[in-house]
């Protein structure tokens, strides 16, 4: 195997993988439709932006974690963990369990069979101890100081997807783009039926499957799986052409008739309400004038929704985020006197994000006021110089936050059974999401508690570049 270092990938900042949007159900192993991931990344910030959420999201749900290492030290691992929010000095060391493959004080060497009979006496073990499951993660560089091939490797994968497919774990494979042969990284892109690649967990449309790539392939059905592909990605593409047809149609419906209607409605509610000579007739026209009003609302965030998706392309900017929070709470308190609306956001404190930034944060302040009146936004500090996150909170007073505004953005869909009133906190997610971050909410009794987590800025020289 040619370990050269190849520079096919051009480098991008790390954005951490949500792995807590996957793993809704509390047995992380049975979120997935696969038990073999793989992570394709060039830097060890993106390597850690995708194991460490991997790893927390086991730990944070009963699931022992195996860290099969060849580059990093326990230490670093655990160091690493507390940059992702994890209390890492409280996790047992039997629950995450790191062992080092390297050839070095081994009496024999490493081979995939050996390592893959570990695993699976691992997995056993796991539940005699009371977890539910086991999360393998593996730095797959160990393959070189071994001198495996790559068809040992597409072997170990096969056996595993087999073996594992009945079994309570889920693996995820580390795969360093720059010390892998070109052609290596093919077919091991082949062999894995999702990969996360630059922060995103993404259906792998190229999978095959590693036994496909073990046959001496003829060259007519390595043909048509490549027609197959071809034709799966034209029907993805057409889809998604049909889809943006409809949101542009719907779009303009609600940008122009609907919009202009209810503006209509809006004037004569007002008009009408000044001539009625009953006070309950009144009331009725006041309530036909708020119901147009919001009504109105909802149509002009949809038309900023619109417009923010047709920015999904735009560039990521070095945003301050004490300036740009300010500037809302100023503007939020000015529409609402009546709230108590208090921020404590670091004055140097820098995110990547789009322009739409500000528009998310402004967004959610307005739908949380609509529902309590004390809102206290913080942000601080990252806890080192190599923190690859920043989260702005909103914690909002009170239980009076209906559960359909959220529940549905947490799961990721809405039904018929689960959706909310508005659109506001779609918008949030998608804004965020297109920067590279995300949303989260958790709510209690007491209150309800809103997280934007963005990229941080690494470099502070970077920030002497234009914002928006």
């Amino acid at each position: 195997m040619d370990t050269t270092e190849n520079h096919l990938f051009a480098a991008s900042n790390a954005h951490s993988v949500d792995f807590d949007r996957v793993c809704q159900s509390s047995n992380v192993v049975t979120a997935f439709d696969t038990a073999n991931l793989a992570v394709l990344f060039d830097n060890r910030e993106q390597r850690l932006a995708a194991a460490m959420p991997f790893v927390k999201s086991g730990l944070e749900r009963n699931q022992r974690c195996l860290y099969l290492a060849s580059e990093s030290s326990s230490d670093e691992l655990r160091s690493a963990l507390a940059r992702f929010g994890v209390d890492h000095e409280s996790i047992p060391d039997e629950q995450f369990v790191v062992e080092t493959l390297t050839e070095k004080g081994r009496k024999s060497s490493l081979d995939c069979d050996g390592i893959l009979d570990f695993v699976f006496e691992m997995v056993e073990e796991s539940l005699n101890r009371g977890f539910d499951g086991l999360l393998i993660t593996a730095e797959m560089s160990w393959i070189h100081t071994s001198n495996r091939s790559i068809r040992e490797l597409l072997k170990a994968i096969s056996r595993f997807n087999d073996s594992a497919a009945d079994l309570p774990c889920v693996a995820l494979a580390q795969y360093d783009m720059t010390k892998f042969d070109a052609s290596d990284l093919i077919d091991i892109v082949h062999a894995y039926s999702d990969i996360v690649y630059r922060g995103k967990l993404r259906p792998n449309s190229y999978y095959t499957g590693p036994e496909p790539l073990l046959k001496a392939e003829k060259p007519e059905a390595k043909f048509e799986r490549m027609l197959q592909t071809l034709t799966d990605l034209s029907a993805a593409y057409d889809e998604t052409h049909r889809r943006q047809q409809r949101l542009d149609v719907l779009s303009r419906v609600m940008r122009h008739n609907i919009r202009n209607d209810l503006t209509l409605i809006l004037g004569q509610s007002t008009t009408l309400k000044e001539s009625l000579e009953t006070e309950e007739l009144a009331d009725r026209a006041d309530q036909i004038r708020t119901t147009a009003q919001n009504l109105l609302t909802i149509a002009d965030s949809v038309n900023q929704l619109q417009t923010s998706l047709n920015h999904e392309s735009d560039p990521i900017y070095p945003i301050p985020l004490s300036r740009t929070v300010s500037r809302v709470v100023e503007d939020v308190r000015r529409e609402n006197p009546e709230s108590s609306i208090s921020m404590r956001v670091g004055p140097d404190l820098w995110v990547r994000a789009n322009e739409d930034l500000e528009f998310a944060v402004r967004t959610l302040l307005q739908t949380v006021v609509e529902y309590s009146d004390s809102i206290t936004l913080t942000a601080e500090s990252p806890r080192s110089d190599s923190d690859p996150s920043i989260s702005l909170e909103l914690k909002a007073g009170g239980n009076q936050f209906p559960q359909a505004e959220f529940s549905a953005i947490v799961e990721g869909e809405e039904t018929p059974l689960n959706h909310g009133d508005g659109v506001g906190l779609w918008i949030v997610h998608w804004i965020v999401d297109q920067s590279g971050g995300n949303l989260s909410i958790q709510s209690s009794q007491d209150e309800t508690l809103f997280t934007i987590s963005l990229p941080t800025v690494f470099d502070a020289d970077s920030t002497d570049t234009d914002t928006p």
